[in-house]
């Protein structure tokens, strides 16, 4: 599945706002050519229609070749490539448990995919290199510890909840009251699906604020299990019926984006 998100963009050059486009995912069996745009370097670039000034404009993508069964994770932001080892470990620990969640015959179809982590589209060809070939020792330890729950065992560990996911490390942030206007600097509280909570020191007005990257790159990782999911209840002859998960995933989605639209207007404005 490829998702795509709209978002408005303020040049920092020259100040002009517009429309682009981010894809969050890709999957490169059902559009062959986001491959080469993604690997070269042309996915996700904001040009300005303005000055003609190009910007990268993503801060994570989901790389998925069904054909070859592939999955990675491309990474492009600096909270995750200063702790890479971090990283890893969380975003394993993110596909295994929705790996294994799927169970019977799901699961099955993803035993033959290998998995890895990357942290710019250099390490991306790297990677796809290693795939294609011998894998990386890399490549094998991630794949491995993403697959590495047995069928007997799923039901007994109990995974993480998505509340813990992401939890530690929230650093102070710049908010703006959009009751009072009051500008301020304080460390979040966390919701239950993920957002960020925070309370005007003046008016004590309750603000949310979007997804971090993880925390959206994780809803969308839940989006594209849950829609395989569905495809092939169907397929089976089965009734496709989303469950707590599913209805959590989109509401998160939708919350998200509609917070983000709402900040970015916001920026754009000041």
């Amino acid at each position: 599945m490829t998702l795509i998100n709209g978002k408005e963009f303020k040049c920092p050059r020259c100040g002009d706002t517009f429309s682009t486009v981010i894809h969050d995912s890709i999957n490169v069996s059902m559009l062959p050519h986001l491959k080469e745009e993604f690997l070269s370097g042309k996915l996700n670039q904001a040009v300005c229609p303005q000055c003609n000034t190009a910007y990268s404009v993503a801060n994570a993508v989901l790389y998925h070749d069904m054909n070859n069964g592939v999955m990675i994770h491309v990474l492009l932001t600096e909270e995750y490539s200063n702790d890479r080892e971090r990283a890893i470990k969380e975003f394993t620990g993110i596909m295994r448990e929705n790996i294994s969640s799927l169970g019977g015959t799901m699961r099955k179809n993803f035993e033959r995919y290998k998995f890895d982590i990357v942290f710019s589209i250099d390490e991306l060809r790297e990677s796809l290199d290693s795939m294609a070939g011998v894998c990386s020792e890399k490549v094998k330890a991630i794949t491995e510890n993403v697959l590495r729950l047995e069928p007997d065992n799923i039901t007994r560990e109990r995974p993480h909840t998505i509340d813990s996911r992401f939890k530690l490390g929230i650093k102070k942030q710049e908010a703006i009251c959009d009751k009072c206007g009051t500008s301020f600097e304080s460390s979040p509280k966390q919701s239950f699906l993920g957002f960020l909570l925070f309370t005007c020191p003046k008016c004590a007005k309750k603000i949310t604020h979007p997804l971090r990257t993880g925390y959206r790159i994780l809803y969308w990782f839940l989006a594209i299990f849950l829609a395989l999911a569905l495809i092939s209840a169907i397929g089976q002859g089965g009734i496709a019926i989303p469950g707590f998960l599913g209805i959590a995933t989109l509401i998160a989605l939708f919350k998200d984006r509609s917070l983000r639209k709402k900040l970015k207007s916001r920026e754009v404005n000041n």
